[in-house]
């Protein structure tokens, strides 16, 4: 294979990411408010090292799709403190409660996730696994629906990849939304080995 000096398997100086600074053993973003964390470098993982490489630059674009007008809110703000923590590709679409068309994927391939009471019960870990893994697959884009009050029609829930229950409560649709922000800023973490996750 071949060695040049931006190579990973080269043993030349190579060059950061923009932003990222070298410290020891580790690399740290030193200009993004959004990736305040330590990313570690090792030879396992040298694609956080090189922008010019698709899979560095070329994250999963997380894209919640929610009905309701959440505006200023308790709620808002969670949203908004967690979504300046993820480090990936983020956009928030609202609808209004009832009527409004679900946007076709910005990106393919994609995936879509309904979060609704008849889906799966997942750990933050089997989440976390489960982004990565469409990730690594080439995934660009992976849509998550919030219903209304009422919850998804049976046409959404057919056409969505995966299903997904906060538990077996009932939770508000506007609190749904804030605690998805913050599943998928743990999701991330836990793929980044942040260590923000600690398992029970």
């Amino acid at each position: 294979m071949k060695r040049g000096p931006n190579s990973p398997f080269s043993s030349a100086p190579f060059p950061l990411a923009h932003g990222v600074k070298q410290k020891g053993g580790l690399a740290t973003r030193a200009t993004s408010p959004r990736l305040p964390f330590l990313l570690r470098v090792s030879a396992r993982n040298p694609l956080l090292l090189f922008p010019d490489n698709p899979r560095y630059t070329s994250t999963m674009l997380l894209h919640i799709i929610a009905r309701g007008k959440i505006g200023r809110s308790p709620e808002a703000e969670l949203v908004d403190r967690y979504a300046k923590r993820i480090s990936w590709g983020w956009k928030v679409t609202e609808l209004p409660d009832r009527g409004g068309q679900i946007p076709p994927p910005s990106q393919t391939p994609s995936r879509t996730v309904a979060m609704d009471e008849r889906g799966k019960q997942l750990t933050s870990s089997e989440f976390a696994a489960i982004l990565g893994r469409w990730r690594d697959d080439g995934v660009r884009e992976t849509r998550f629906l919030i219903g209304a009050a009422d919850g998804h029609d049976d046409v959404s829930r057919q056409s969505a990849d995966l299903l997904i229950a906060f538990g077996k409560a009932t939770w508000p649709h506007m609190l749904a939304r804030a605690m998805l922000a913050e599943q998928l800023w743990r999701a991330t973490s836990i793929l980044a080995g942040h260590p923000y996750h600690r398992e029970g």
